[in-house]
């Protein structure tokens, strides 16, 4: 593995050098890259010496959505494993990569396993190092678009909104725009908006994805040779062929894209992949999803755009033009890379995922929690409080703070003083490390800050 420290660096100096030759490597990758595919309109697949001292592959741009990290439904590992094997300029995080709503479901927090936790690392790591990561919320995440509620005063004023912000180095967006090589502009956005089911229905086939993703696991561990396959991703493939002409979701994107003067969409939310022309020229792209299979949107320097999904063995590829076909590991030189398998990173940005996890916890509280807050809430409303605001729906990075300087009076003391041991549990506690981003820092606005 490549190791600065045998350059002779320092930690310190490690962690400042880090971007800089990983900028590098990136240059050398767009100036010297080995065309392992550049025939007959094919993607280009650039080979690249990745940091940790693996071969790997390079695109300008990457995007991905419906993640859903924490829930049992992600490709967390492999999803670690494709962000070992590829650099990018620029991520692009489309929406559902938290499981927010499906959190909120589970009587005590918890974030998944360790691959979860890395992934979110992944995305620190890729910031700091001078990669452009975006994150715009989708439907299961959607906390941090914000919502407008009525303060004290009687004005209509923003809560939890965090788009136009940077979270230590991630970008919020509502929604972005994207410039691809040849100059097509497109709209950047979840695709949620373009829903005709809501309600009821909505939750009907949500709830049926999830029980078929659990059954896709139960199988998977009993016939470990079933990995491959997907019982979910099957059920969406009839659904595509079946349902969705019915729905003409691709029909809305399209007419959307037409409205507001784009060259195309891109979009993620129903999980299926693929792309569709309309009569105009414009285009809509979906990334697919992270659940069944890891699937990634990119293009080469060249302009040319496609959907790779992610395999043991290999990468199918659907290009724009409709061409399909496979590009195994041993034909991009990268079998030595795969059999490695996921880094297991311990940094600065692994700590920082830390902080992460309490946001995330407190932004999508489980149910043991959402009813201390509640108990606590009722607590405070019967007795005499003065100072902060303690409702349970403030803003997460000022309640301990106010909860700390709230003086009560007649009160239980045992209840409240449980309560708040509950409600400050941290999901990790760990030693900060001398790169970590002070908490003041944590939010900024329109800037990057290096985990």
């Amino acid at each position: 593995m490549f190791d600065l420290g045998t350059l002779g660096f320092t930690r310190p100096s490690r962690e400042r050098a880090w971007p800089f030759l990983s900028n590098l490597l990136r240059v050398n990758a767009a100036n010297d890259s080995q065309k392992i595919e550049a025939q007959d309109g094919r993607l280009v697949f650039s080979s690249i010496m990745m940091p940790d001292g693996r071969k790997g592959l390079y695109f300008p741009a990457v995007f991905q959505s419906d993640m859903h990290l924490g829930t049992h439904g992600t490709r967390a590992k492999r999803l670690c494993l494709f962000y070992d094997l590829v650099q990018t300029d620029q991520l692009k995080l489309v929406g559902d990569i938290i499981g927010g709503t499906e959190m909120t479901e589970k009587k005590n927090f918890r974030f998944g396993g360790k691959w979860h936790k890395q992934v979110l690392g992944h995305f620190l790591r890729k910031a700091a190092s001078g990669t452009d990561v975006t994150f715009i919320p989708g439907n299961h995440d959607e906390i941090p678009r914000g919502k407008k509620i009525k303060a004290a005063d009687g004005q209509n004023k923003w809560h939890r909104k965090l788009t136009g912000k940077s979270m230590l180095g991630v970008c919020v967006q509502h929604e972005d725009l994207y410039t691809d090589p040849k100059g097509r502009q497109f709209r950047v956005l979840h695709g949620d908006k373009f829903d005709n089911f809501s309600g009821f229905w909505y939750k009907v086939g949500d709830w049926f994805i999830t029980q078929l993703q659990n059954l896709d696991r139960a199988v998977q561990t009993k016939f470990p040779s079933m990995r491959e396959h997907s019982i979910a991703a099957m059920v969406k493939r009839a659904f595509k062929t079946v349902i969705m002409p019915f729905m003409a979701v691709k029909q809305s994107v399209l007419k959307y894209a037409n409205r507001i003067k784009a060259d195309g969409v891109i979009y993620g939310h129903s999980h299926i992949s693929g792309f569709q022309t309309s009569m105009n020229g414009s285009i809509a792209m979906n990334d697919g999803c992270c659940t069944e299979h890891v699937q990634a949107l990119v293009h080469d320097k060249n302009g040319v755009w496609a959907v790779l999904t992610m395999y043991a063995d290999r990468f199918d590829v659907e290009q724009e033009d409709g061409q399909r076909y496979e590009k195994t590991f041993d034909q991009l030189g990268l079998t030595e890379s795969v059999e490695k398998g996921p880094t297991l990173y311990r940094d600065g940005a692994r700590a920082n995922v830390g902080r992460l996890l309490r946001l995330i916890a407190r932004t999508w509280p489980s149910k043991s929690r959402s009813s201390a807050l509640e108990e606590m809430h009722q607590i405070f409303k019967t007795s005499a409080v003065k100072g902060a605001d303690v409702s349970p729906h403030s803003p997460p990075s000022s309640f301990a703070a106010d909860f700390n300087g709230t003086d009560i009076v007649d009160f239980d003391a045992e209840r409240v003083s449980r309560l708040r041991a509950e409600f400050l549990q941290m999901p990790i506690k760990r030693k900060p490390l001398e790169n970590m981003v002070p908490s003041s820092l944590v939010f900024a606005d329109k800037i990057k800050l290096e985990a």
